[in-house]
C-alpha cells in the first residue's frame, strides 16, 4: 500500500529481549511475521486503498514484555510537514506547574508561595525520549500539538494523532487502545503498543486508523470513521449532545479551590451573579466537597456524604437552593477513581460492592467490569439522589494503572473501568464531563459519552496561558472533536485576557462556563453579548477548527494569527487571535480559502464583531488585518444570495445566532438588537425587538 507501508516489525519478551520479525507470507488482508519462537499477524480492515485500520494479534512461547509489546516501523512519503498531539508531559513542564502555584493563589487573594513565572517560554520545552514508567509518574492527561519545522523533524514520542501534508495530498494517522493493547506513534516514525501485562497471547487489538485525502479535514473525519466503523472508537456524530451546555455555567474551582468552597459562598457567588442581570444556566461544584483524610500524602475519601463544615444542610438543601434562583442543572466532581488517593473502608461499606486494595489500605474502583459497574451504579444512585444532573469526572488517565498487577491487560482494564462508568451514569440519568481524559484507554472507550476537556487547566490572570491554553485547545479540537464535543475549560470574566478566551470558546462548539470569584468584578456587559433572553447562549452549529493557513504554522513562533472557524446558522464565524511570543503586532489575512469547508458562495458579506469593519469578500481575495498582543476579532461571513445578506444582531458576539431563519426571505428574532443586513451594495442597521418577523 502506497499510502501506508510496514516496514520493520519487533517484539519484546518479558525479560527485555529485543527480538526482530521476518516477514512469513500474507494472505487476503493480513500479513503474518515470524520472530524465533513468537508470532505477529497484522491485518488491515480497510473500506477502501486509502483508509483504513490496523490491527494485530500475537503469540509467543516466552511471554511478551508489558511495554514495547510490538513496535511496528511505518514508511510514509513526504514526512516533512506534519502536525502531531503529543501526551508528552515534558511540553510544559518546567513552567507550568509555577504558573499554577502563583496565579491560582493570586485569584484567590492569597500571596503567591513561589516567585512569579515568566509570560515567554520556548514551547515545546523537552520532548525527548522518556520511558513509560517515567511518563506514566507524570499526569500524562493532557495533549499539546507540536509543528514540524527545522528543528523538528521526527514524531515525538507519545503522539496519538498526526496530520501529514503531502505533495499528493494529507495523511492522518491516529492511535487507541483496543482489545489487550493500547499504541502511541513514535520517532522513526513507528507504533509502540504496549498491553501492560506480561502474557504469552495477545487476542485481536486494532490499534491504528490511517486516512488520506486532498482535503486535511476529510481526512481527519474519515480516520475516526474508520475506527467507528469497526467498533473501535465511537464519533460525536453519532452520540447526544448534552443537554446542559445549553446556558452559561458557574463552576466552584479557581473561584474557591478547595479551601474556600462551601454552600454558604457557592450560593452567594450565583445569587449576586443573578442579581446583576446574569443568567447562569448550570453549577458545577468541583473539588473539595469531600470528607477526606491523608494518608502516604494522597488525598483519601472516607464518606459519601460532603463534609459537614462546608455543606452543613448536605447537597440536596444546595441543589435545591441553586434551582430556585433558576439554575437548571447542577454537576458534582469527583475523579474515575472516586477521590485522588482512593477511598477508605467506611466508603466501601457504604458502597456495598468489591473494589481493588492498594497495598496502603486504601482502595480504587476494580477492574471487573461487573465490579465496577456496581460500585460506581451505587455512587451515581447517591449523587443523583442529591438532585445534580450530571457529574465532571476527573483524573481519568488513572484508568491505565488501576489493573496494575491483576495479569489483566491494560486494554481490558481501561475499557472495563470507562465502560462502568459511563453505564452508571447513564442508568442514573447523570451525563458526563470528561476531564485529564485525553488518553488512548480514555477516549477511544467513549461510548456513550460525548463532552471533554481539550485542555490543560486555564490559569488565571496569566498571559502565557491565554496565548497556550487557546492554541492547545484549538488544535487538539482538530482530532479530538470527532469524538467528543470540546470543552475549553472555565475562565474569569475579569481576567485581564478574558476576550480572547471566551471567543475561543464560543467558537469551540462546546459548553462556555465562568469561575468568577468575585461577582462585583464580573463583566456583565461582555458576557451578556452571548446570552438570548432566553438564557441560550450563542454557540456555533459545529466545532470549530484551526483554519487552513495555520494548520502546520506555530501561531506562537510565526507571522500568523491563531485562527479558529465555525458554521453558524447561514454563515462562518472566524476567530482571529494574536498569540506571538514576542508580543508583536502581526499583520495577516482571512479569505474564504482558509475555511474547514469550501464555501458554497462566490461572495460574502464580511463584519468585524468588534471594530466594526465590513464589505464584501469574494473568491481569492482576503482581508487584511492587524492585532496587537492578545488581541482578538471576530469576522462574520454572511453569504450573498440574490445581491442581499443577513449579517445579524450587532450587539451578540456570533450576530447570526439570535435570529431564525423561516424561509429564504423570512426570519424570526429570537433577541432585541440592531440587525446588520447587506442590501444591494450598501450596509443597513436596523432596530428590531424579540419575535419580530423580518422580512428581506
Amino acid at each position: 500500500n502506497e499510502i501506508l507501508s510496514i516496514g520493520n516489525v519487533e517484539i519484546t519478551l518479558f525479560d527485555d529481549k529485543r527480538i526482530k520479525c521476518s516477514k512469513e507470507g500474507s494472505r487476503d488482508s493480513s500479513v503474518t511475521y515470524k520472530c524465533d519462537d513468537a508470532e505477529i499477524i497484522i491485518e488491515r480492515n480497510s473500506s477502501s486503498n486509502e483508509s483504513g485500520v490496523l490491527c494485530i494479534k500475537a503469540y509467543s512461547r516466552a511471554p511478551f514484555s508489558p511495554v514495547d509489546t510490538v513496535i511496528i516501523d511505518l514508511e510514509i512519503r513526504g514526512l516533512e510537514k506534519f502536525l502531531g498531539l503529543t501526551l508528552h508531559p515534558g511540553a510544559v513542564a518546567r513552567t507550568y506547574p509555577l504558573g499554577f502555584s502563583y496565579y491560582n493563589a493570586l485569584a484567590v487573594n492569597r500571596t503567591p508561595g513561589v516567585e512569579k513565572p515568566p509570560d515567554e517560554m520556548g514551547y515545546p520545552e523537552d520532548l525527548s525520549e522518556i520511558s513509560y514508567s517515567e511518563f506514566i509518574k507524570r499526569y500524562p492527561c493532557w495533549s499539546y500539538p507540536y509543528f514540524s519545522n527545522e528543528t523538528r523533524s521526527s514524531v515525538a514520542p507519545y503522539t496519538v494523532f498526526l496530520l501529514i501534508e503531502s505533495e499528493r495530498g494529507y495523511l492522518t494517522l491516529a492511535v487507541f487502545s483496543n482489545g489487550e493493547a493500547t499504541a502511541y506513534l513514535w520517532p522513526g516514525p513507528s507504533i509502540r503498543i504496549l498491553t501492560g501485562a506480561t502474557r504469552n497471547r495477545i487476542s485481536e487489538s486494532c490499534v491504528l486508523s490511517y486516512a488520506y485525502s486532498k482535503d486535511p479535514y476529510e481526512a481527519t473525519r474519515r480516520s475516526i470513521e474508520e475506527a467507528d466503523r469497526i467498533g473501535v472508537v465511537a464519533s460525536r456524530r453519532r452520540k447526544s449532545k448534552p443537554r446542559f451546555m445549553r446556558g452559561l455555567g458557574w463552576c466552584s474551582w479557581n473561584a474557591l479551590l478547595t479551601e474556600d468552597l462551601s454552600s454558604e459562598k457557592v450560593l452567594g457567588i450565583v445569587n449576586e451573579l443573578i442579581k446583576r442581570g446574569l443568567s447562569i444556566g448550570y453549577v458545577i461544584i468541583d473539588d473539595g466537597w469531600q470528607q477526606e483524610t491523608r494518608r502516604d500524602g494522597q488525598r483519601v475519601l472516607v464518606s459519601i456524604d460532603p463534609d459537614p463544615r462546608k455543606f452543613s444542610t448536605g447537597f440536596r438543601d444546595l441543589v435545591n437552593n441553586l434551582k430556585k434562583l433558576g439554575v437548571k442543572y447542577v454537576g458534582l466532581w469527583h475523579t474515575a477513581n472516586i477521590h485522588w488517593g482512593g477511598f477508605g473502608e467506611s466508603v466501601l461499606r457504604e458502597l456495598g460492592s468489591d473494589a481493588q486494595e492498594t497495598g496502603s489500605g486504601t482502595y480504587v474502583p476494580h477492574w471487573d467490569l461487573e465490579k465496577s459497574l456496581r460500585l460506581y451504579t451505587n455512587f451515581h444512585r447517591k449523587i443523583r439522589s442529591w438532585g445534580f444532573d450530571f457529574v465532571k469526572i476527573d483524573n481519568q488517565w488513572v484508568i491505565q494503572t488501576l489493573g496494575s498487577g491483576s495479569g489483566e491487560s491494560i486494554g481490558r482494564v481501561a475499557r472495563n473501568i470507562e465502560y462502568s462508568m459511563q453505564l452508571s451514569a447513564q442508568i442514573n440519568g447523570l451525563e458526563i464531563l470528561n476531564c485529564m481524559s485525553m488518553s488512548p484507554e480514555n477516549y477511544s472507550n467513549f461510548v456513550l459519552s460525548n463532552l471533554m476537556r481539550v485542555s490543560i487547566d486555564y490559569i488565571p490572570f496569566w498571559k502565557l496561558d491565554a496565548k497556550l491554553h487557546n492554541m492547545f485547545s484549538i488544535y487538539n479540537s482538530l482530532f479530538y472533536s470527532e469524538i467528543a464535543y470540546p470543552d475549553y475549560d472555565m475562565f474569569m470574566s475579569y481576567d485581564p485576557y478574558a476576550l480572547p478566551h471566551l471567543v475561543s470558546r464560543i467558537l469551540s462548539g462546546g459548553p462556555v462556563y465562568i469561575t468568577d470569584r468575585s461577582p462585583e468584578k464580573t463583566n456583565i456587559d461582555l458576557l451578556k453579548r452571548i446570552i438570548l433572553p432566553s438564557g441560550e447562549i450563542v454557540s456555533v452549529d459545529e466545532p470549530g477548527l484551526p483554519t487552513r493557513d495555520i494548520l502546520f504554522a506555530n501561531p506562537y513562533e510565526s507571522n500568523k494569527l491563531l485562527k479558529i472557524a465555525a458554521p453558524v446558522k447561514w454563515s462562518w464565524a472566524i476567530g482571529l487571535i494574536n498569540i506571538n511570543k514576542e508580543s508583536r503586532v502581526i499583520t495577516d489575512r482571512v479569505s474564504q480559502e482558509v475555511l474547514p469547508r469550501n464555501p458554497d458562495w462566490d461572495e460574502y458579506a464580511y463584519y468585524a464583531v468588534f471594530r466594526g469593519f465590513r464589505g464584501v469578500l469574494r473568491r481569492g481575495e482576503s482581508i487584511e488585518i492587524s492585532l496587537g498582543e492578545l488581541e482578538t476579532e471576530i469576522i462574520i461571513l454572511a453569504p450573498i444570495q440574490n445581491k442581499k445578506a443577513v449579517i445579524g444582531f450587532s450587539e451578540y458576539l456570533l450576530p447570526p445566532y439570535p435570529v431564525e431563519r423561516l424561509s429564504e426571505n423570512r426570519f424570526l428574532a429570537r433577541a432585541s438588537g440592531t440587525l446588520l443586513l447587506y442590501n444591494r451594495g450598501v450596509f443597513e442597521e436596523e432596530k428590531i425587538r424579540e419575535n419580530e418577523i423580518i422580512e428581506i
